[in-house]
Parts: structure tokens; sequence; C-alpha cells
């Protein structure tokens, strides 16, 4: 299972992970050897976390194939992501 963005390093995935068991209260992973492996925490989330990548990943086609209107309002709970700001200029650059 691979669970390195390829967009991110892994101190970037790393300091995420922390931040995740920090919320949860509990840890995800237990680490053996230089690998991971899912607690049973992890075991119940991976399935979530599946679901909505998989959601976010045919957002664009969806999108792409409908004419969408009106206004967008995301809200994001939890620590500030540098991302964001890419995220936002993007949307603004789309046709209204």
């Amino acid at each position: 299972m691979k669970i390195l963005s390829p967009t991110r390093s892994q101190s970037a995935t790393s300091l995420q992970i922390k931040r995740l068991e920090a919320i949860l209260g509990q840890p995800v992973f237990d680490k053996h050897g230089r690998g991971v492996v899912l607690r049973d925490t992890g075991r119940k989330l991976f399935p979530v976390a599946q679901e909505v990548t998989a959601r976010l990943d045919a957002a664009p086609r969806e999108i792409s194939q409908n004419t969408v209107s009106g206004k967008l309002r995301l809200g994001i709970h939890g620590p500030p992501n540098p991302d964001i700001g890419h995220v936002v200029s993007m949307l603004r650059l789309q046709p209204a």
C-alpha cells in the first residue's frame, strides 16, 4: 500500500499523519522496521479515505461533463494548508 503522495515529501506526509493522529487522539500506524502497518484506527479510516479520494478524483470528470452554475462555498477545518491558496486561485480562473 503506497501512502505517499507524488506531490508531497515524506516529511510533509509524516507531519500530516501526526496531525491526523492528534485529531483522532490515537495512532493510525504502527512502525515495523522501515515500514508502517495500519492499526485498528487506520483500518477503519482507510475505506473512508479511499471513498473521499475516489470522489475527489471523479469530481473534475463529472463537472466537465455537466454545466455547473452558482456559487461554491468551501469550509476547511483543521490546520492551515499551504496548497489551499493555489486551489482557490485555480477556481477563480475558471469561467463563470
